[in-house]
């Protein structure tokens, strides 16, 4: 056998980990023979974890995380703490600034490391009270036109939801941007 791994966000992390609880006491399933590892945070630490047990034969893994995401920051800071400049434009969209966990960091190491931009937009402003004079479009190729000196030349990393990820990478592939220059990571569960 295989191990299993599963990775949650704390709102559904006992329903996805089998947990029953009916008020007087929780169970935790166990098939027979199989370990059950919970591992309490996303982080580096957490995700090494999770993979060196992942190999393991009889073990079941839960990854609790509050968020359904991990950001892997240190580059950023590494280039920005050693004057190193960075070619590289970052479009960062959500749906208003309260929700975007490191807005203000980025938009900080803009001004601090050569070459690197930040572009964050926000498509729900109307559902914000926040003040917002940044971009409200939502991400494509009209806003990669505006904002770079060419749509194709440039390497793109994807990252966020599956339809997020599919729908962009279709339409950047549409405007001539060929499939070897598009690395995509989608996540599921938004």
């Amino acid at each position: 056998m295989e191990s299993r791994t599963e990775c949650c966000g704390w709102s559904s992390w006992g329903a996805l980990a089998g947990i029953r609880d009916d008020g007087d006491h929780t169970e935790w399933p166990r098939e027979r023979g199989r370990t059950r590892v919970v591992i309490v945070g996303g982080g580096f630490g957490g995700l090494a974890t999770a993979r060196a047990l992942a190999g393991a034969s009889n073990v079941d893994i839960t990854l609790i995380h509050r968020t359904n995401y991990h950001v892997f920051q240190p580059l950023l800071y590494q280039v920005a703490t050693t004057g190193t400049s960075l070619d590289a434009t970052l479009f960062y969209s959500n749906r208003r600034p309260k929700d975007a966990a490191y807005l203000r960091e980025l938009c900080v190491l803009t001004s601090r490391v050569p070459g690197f931009r930040c572009i964050p937009t926000m498509t729900r402003m109307c559902d914000s009270r926040a003040a917002w004079t940044g971009e409200t479009a939502r991400l494509g190729v009209p806003m990669l036109e505006r904002h770079l000196p060419a749509v194709r030349g440039p390497r793109y990393y994807l990252s966020g939801s599956t339809t997020f990820i599919s729908g962009l990478c279709q339409e950047i592939e549409r405007a001539g941007v060929p499939g070897s220059d598009i690395r995509i990571e989608m996540y599921t569960g938004y």
